[in-house]
């Protein structure tokens, strides 16, 4: 389980800088769906709890791997675990909210086989890059990343230095 955590935790990496620039139909997205949320949301806490408090901690990471927001987590010694909840949580509906309405079913098949990509004990993000960028530019049926290349909503430069800050934060971090 704690992969599927750690996937969509980097689903939502590699998408945030698109929906912060789509902020406003994203929020209008938002409250359209808001009760179905709620309920993938609830399904989140529950899932947490059990792990809490019946399972002790079937959720843990390690000192290897886990992705950008359990690095973040590390560094600033916050409960990974909450941050890790609230970023797949993110990461579930950013995916959905660029997948495309009609390919729902294809576009979530290729999220389950995202997930269940490397069924190993260590996840790291540098074998994840390639292939969300793949995933998302390619594979996966959206109109919403298209339509920020295609008529220029999105600011390139904007893009370039999220990723950059991400890379000098590695840097940093790994030194």
């Amino acid at each position: 389980m704690e992969i599927s955590i750690i996937a969509l935790s980097l689903i939502t990496f590699y998408v945030l800088p698109f929906i912060i620039h789509d902020y406003k139909n994203f929020f209008t997205f938002i409250k359209k769906k808001y009760k179905f949320f709620l309920t993938i949301f609830s399904l989140f806490v529950i899932y947490f709890i059990l792990d809490r408090f019946f399972f002790k901690n079937l959720f843990q990471l390690h000192d290897f791997g886990g992705g950008v927001f359990y690095k973040i987590s590390q560094k600033f010694n916050l409960n990974f675990q909450y941050i890790m909840l609230i970023s797949a949580y993110f990461g579930f509906i950013f995916y959905y909210y660029i997948s495309n309405k009609k390919k729902l079913f294809i576009n979530f098949t290729l999220l389950l086989c995202l997930i269940f990509y490397s069924p190993v004990e260590y996840i790291f993000q540098k074998y994840y890059d390639p292939l969300l960028i793949i995933i998302f530019l390619t594979l996966l049926h959206s109109q919403k990343l298209p339509e920020y290349f295609d008529k220029k909503k999105i600011n390139v430069g904007f893009i370039f230095l999220y990723f950059i800050s991400f890379y000098i934060f590695s840097l940093n971090y790994f030194s």
